[in-house]
């Protein structure tokens, strides 16, 4: 009588052990279950991690300042997620806030060989400060699924 006690009881944990493992592989294999569909979240399961967008503005000038009657450049460095630069990809760029405060010549410009993307910074019609976005988007092909991932960055300025 304790053998089958002892081997039902066995067989119940052996379930809830294997029952609790699979739900946290299903859990791991759609990135934790904390995103959105779609979302990538850098890592975990088939879901690729995002690269890295990193924005700055040249010539160096206090306070990211734009130079009466002057421009600053605005690059953007597109990295995948071993760091190495990517080359040939669109990055728009878009003033998002003090839109006042300063103009884009262009909006979008592609990666060169080194993974900068650069745009032209002009005084706006009013003094102030901003705030210029980077946005690059890359689709990445994981165990033979493709999957858009997208990268922004951002950098203060003032006029």
């Amino acid at each position: 009588m304790k053998l089958n006690f002892l081997t039902n009881v066995s067989v119940r944990s052996c379930s809830v052990f294997t029952a609790t493992v699979l739900l946290a592989l299903s859990l791991t294999a759609c990135g934790g279950g904390n995103g959105s569909g779609g979302t990538p979240l850098g890592g975990g399961g088939s879901v690729p991690s995002t690269g890295k967008l990193t924005m700055a503005l040249t010539p160096a000038a206090a306070n990211n300042t734009i130079p009466a009657g002057g421009s600053l450049n605005v690059s953007a460095d597109l990295f995948d997620t071993s760091g190495k630069p990517l080359a040939n990809t669109l990055v728009t760029f878009s003033i998002t806030s003090g839109e006042t405060f300063g103009t884009l010549q262009t909006t979008t410009a592609l990666t060169n060989s080194s993974g900068v993307a650069t745009v032209v910074l002009l005084p706006g019609v009013t003094s102030g400060a901003g705030t210029i976005t980077g946005t690059a988007t890359e689709t990445v092909t994981t165990s033979g699924k493709a999957t858009t991932v997208t990268v922004t960055g951002t950098v203060d300025f003032q006029s």
